[in-house]
């Protein structure tokens, strides 16, 4: 009986999926409230931290976060070999990507949205992004998405685009009317909002929306590792996890 106690013990711990994790993660950390942050204490907080930290001790593995690290040397990083874990991607069927790289299962929702400030100035021709093109509407929008949005490609040749690298930022150049539009992360722009005061309105259209998973390292994790990490991502999502770790952060803001 006792042993039979202690296999049902283990079935129902998420630690008991598959085999551990090959080695440690390496996972560069970015400051992007609210999805991750350095604590009052300069710990790494956040719904990213959080769900990581949840999926990676279901697979079995452990986490090493790698802070202070440039935006744009971290796929360089990753492709050499040195990190080997990316947040928050998307399998695009790149084949650079591809060689380098494997992809887990999705893990969470990514809604890219339209706001302006809520200031009740009138704000016309921002039905659609066809609109806000034809009208010579200026976005502000993120560096490095060019493809994050329909059009996007449009508006940066009519020269409808100011770029912001974090969103705290992007909020500010709205507020200083740089467009009248301000494209990102549905979560993170709202949270930049109100951690700065700024009355802003979400528009109701559609922009861009799809579900992010983790970047694995083919170079430094196997097929097993990727099997782990996707069991847990399945079980977790089963037994209502990751939904609460969504609802934790991500819900009303």
């Amino acid at each position: 009986m006792l042993l039979r106690a202690l296999l049902l013990t283990c079935l129902l711990q998420a630690a008991c999926l598959g085999a551990p994790c090959s080695k440690v993660l390496r996972v560069p950390f970015e400051s992007w409230p609210p999805y991750s942050y350095l604590d009052a204490g300069g710990k790494p907080a956040g719904f990213e931290i959080d769900m990581l930290d949840a999926i990676a001790k279901a697979a079995g593995c452990k986490v090493s976060w790698v802070q202070d690290l440039p935006r744009k040397r971290r796929w360089l990083y990753f492709t050499q070999g040195e990190l080997d874990v990316l947040l928050a991607a998307s399998d695009n069927g790149l084949a650079s990507h591809n060689a380098v790289a494997m992809f887990t299962r999705p893990y969470r929702p990514e809604i890219i949205a339209a706001f302006v400030l809520d200031d009740r100035r009138p704000h016309p021709h921002v039905g659609s992004l066809q609109a806000m093109l034809k009208h010579r509407v200026p976005l502000v929008t993120q560096t490095g998405s060019d493809g994050g949005y329909p059009l996007a490609a449009q508006f940066l040749a009519a020269g409808l685009v100011t770029r912001y690298e974090e969103y705290r930022k992007g909020v500010q150049l709205l507020q200083l009317r740089r467009g009248e539009v301000l494209i990102g992360d549905q979560w993170a722009v709202q949270h930049a909002a109100t951690e700065q005061g700024v009355p802003i309105r979400r528009l109701d259209i559609a922009i861009a929306r799809g579900e992010v998973a983790y970047m694995l390292n083919r170079k430094t994790l196997t097929q097993a590792d990727l099997n782990a990490i996707n069991e847990a991502i399945v079980q977790l999502g089963r037994n209502g996890t990751l939904e609460r770790i969504r609802r934790r952060w991500l819900v009303g803001l």
